[in-house]
């Protein structure tokens, strides 16, 4: 499947169980990660990795932990006791398959104790993260079952499960369980005998963490933003109440609330990311990344995840190289961490940093990293499909080193998921089509390559700036689309080569994708010069804000129904698609308006935002006499004139 960004919630709870076994950190020196670097360089970055010193021992308790026998004894606490905190160290190396192993266990010889309830939720948090979506929100709403009539114990449940089932893609349904939270708030806050003094900050920080998932979830990205900003206040504010709820000097209590402020704030970034406020994105994601190694150290599961998140964000700046160094970094903490190379966390570090050697145009190292992910997880019989089965990138590189024939399965597989999720019109189908058109061009079915060119071409050129949004991907997606262009003028090249009669016509359709390519940097400073324009007119400020706010809602909602669907099937929920589904539909509807207003009422703008790619025709209308214009494109796959 594509390469997809983090799953906000689900993996907040799985890196809870992470603060568990936090790494302890000596430093050598005082090394500080500056947000003044945002945009511009991340050396502050690498040199202060290097001051953030392990303590090895730490990481080998964790490593024996997982492999303790069970005590031999009758006693279900101690044994509820032993698997939970096995599976809390599995958690701690990315092992969720062992973790939920354990915890069922756990589950198993809990029931009746007073430790069930919490059981039940750590369950449920491993069970989601290993894609056992329906069991996971079973098992919520069997902790709140338990919770009974006691509102205090309900309204944490109640929150988690509202982002769950945001995740899983039925809105009505999160909103329903954020609405029931809200309610046991308002219930517990009244009653004089509730513990409402030392938990009230925690319980308002969940209900607006739950709140911003939602909001995400819908595209509405501003309400997530305020929402999470609510719940980083209320997460300060609960320092002292915390203080007073644990025993003084209990590290593992303090650990896994650091780790939730962490988790907090990356949420924020995600906001900001999904805004294009990159930079603003990059200083938060520098913040949390910076917490991690004071708190766990330069080799740790968390530090490798903070690190692979701000690999991606500095990739959605297009500055691939940096990201590329910032993904070494986040493999390198995760091996020495004794994460082991078949866990989810270190698949898809591995996946994140060959999808940015690919748009450095790093093909043979692409290659080789999925190649090495594959053999790593061939013996393993329950690894999740998507470090398997391939993606867009992964087939790509293989056209690219000449693997076309064995590319060219895995891109049809990709281009039917991705034609049933988002449509035969959307953007994401047209990069799909075009990739396995490369493929077939790279093992010479030509005509076949023609074909699915000639349905995929036309999406790729003319979808305009303003469909951005919809689409998503940023800096990431004109690469791709760079990349496939390119291809595509390879193969009107090949196709003239064995048709000489329809040069002519080849030569002219490459000068016109030649214009598109160059352009993207022109287009992009258009776009910028084009917002700068709206804003100094309001009503046509307040048209486009509206329009392109739908955009992003749009792509969320796109985002989040390719999530759902690439779950098991029997791990969805068929309603909540379909609502899905009709929401997309009635807000691409609502666009539609939008954007021929704007189109007819500031034409100028319109053009500025989308102009058409210079056409051979028209240009040779232009030239008199004896003048000539050359046209020149240094690509990937060569220099064309």
């Amino acid at each position: 499947m594509h390469a997809k960004s983090i799953k906000l919630v689900f993996n907040l709870v799985v890196v809870l169980a992470v603060a568990v076994q936090g790494i302890a950190v000596s430093q050598a020196a005082e090394a500080e990660i500056t947000t003044g670097n945002a945009g511009r360089s991340v050396q502050d970055v690498t040199a202060a990795m290097s001051y953030y010193k392990p303590d090895p021992e730490a990481a080998r308790a964790a490593r024996a932990k997982i492999g303790a026998v069970p005590p031999v004894t009758d006693s279900k606490r101690d044994l509820a006791n032993f698997f939970r905190e096995r599976g809390q160290a599995a958690a701690s190396l990315g092992l969720i398959e062992q973790q939920i192993a354990d915890l069922r266990e756990a589950y198993k010889q809990g029931k009746g104790l007073d430790i069930y309830a919490s059981i039940i939720g750590d369950l449920a948090a491993a069970e989601a993260n290993g894609g056992n979506v329906q069991t996971s929100l079973e098992l919520r709403r069997e902790q709140i079952a338990l919770a009974g009539n006691f509102p205090s114990k309900a309204l944490v449940p109640y929150t988690v499960l509202a982002r769950q089932y945001a995740l899983s893609g039925d809105i009505n349904a999160a909103s329903n369980a954020l609405a029931q939270a809200e309610s046991a708030y308002e219930k517990t806050k009244s009653n004089p005998r509730s513990p409402w003094a030392k938990n009230q900050h925690l319980w308002k920080y969940q209900i607006e963490l739950s709140r911003a998932q939602i909001s995400l979830a819908q595209g509405k990205t501003k309400e997530a933003e305020q929402a999470v900003r609510l719940a980083l206040d209320a997460w300060h504010a609960d320092l002292e109440p915390f203080k007073n709820r644990f025993e003084q000097g209990d590290g593992q209590a303090g650990n896994v609330r650091e780790l939730l402020g962490e988790s907090i704030e990356q949420v924020l970034a995600n906001a900001m990311l999904q805004q294009g406020r990159v930079v603003e994105a990059e200083i938060v994601s520098r913040e949390v990344l910076s917490k991690s190694l004071k708190r766990t150290g330069r080799y740790s599961a968390g530090t490798g995840k903070a690190l692979t998140n701000l690999a991606g964000i500095i990739s959605a700046q297009g500055r691939y190289r940096e990201a590329g160094i910032l993904a070494q970094e986040a493999l390198e903490s995760l091996s020495k961490a004794g994460v082991p190379p078949y866990s989810s966390f270190y698949g898809g570090a591995t996946k994140r940093y060959a999808e940015i050697l690919a748009l450095e145009g790093k093909w043979a190292e692409t290659l080789k990293q999925y190649e090495t992910l594959a053999q790593t997880l061939a013996t393993m019989p329950d690894t999740p499909s998507r470090f398997t089965k391939g993606d867009l990138i992964w087939g790509m590189s293989l056209a690219k080193m000449g693997q076309a024939t064995k590319a060219i399965p895995m891109l049809e597989r990709e281009l039917k998921e991705t034609e049933a999720i988002f449509g035969e019109e959307h953007y994401s189908t047209a990069e799909a089509r075009a990739a396995l058109a490369m493929a077939l061009a790279g093992a010479g079915d030509i005509t076949r390559a023609g074909a699915e060119y000639g349905r995929a071409i036309n999406e790729l050129v003319t979808r305009d700036a303003n469909d951005a949004d919809e689409e998503g991907g940023g800096a990431r997606k004109a690469r791709r689309r760079a990349i496939l262009l390119s291809s595509y003028i390879d193969y009107l090249h090949k196709a003239a080569s064995q048709n000489h009669a329809k040069a002519s016509e080849s030569a002219a359709e490459a000068f016109r994708i030649a214009d598109v390519i160059r352009g993207q940097a022109v287009q992009k400073a258009l776009a910028a010069s084009a917002a700068r324009a709206a804003a100094n007119t309001p009503s046509l400020a307040e048209l486009v804000r509206k329009e392109q706010d739908i955009g992003r809602e749009i792509a969320a909602q796109f985002y989040l129904l390719s999530e759902v669907l690439a779950t098991p099937p029997a791990q969805q929920d068929a309603k909540a698609v379909r609502e899905l589904r009709a929401s997309i539909d009635k807000l691409r509807e609502e666009r539609i308006p939008l954007k021929k207003e704007i189109a007819t009422r500031f034409p100028e703008y319109a053009d500025l935002v989308s102009p058409p790619p210079l056409v051979a025709s028209s240009v040779s209308k232009l030239l008199q006499g004896k003048e000539a214009l050359a046209s020149f494109l240094v690509s990937d796959e060569g220099e064309y004139v």
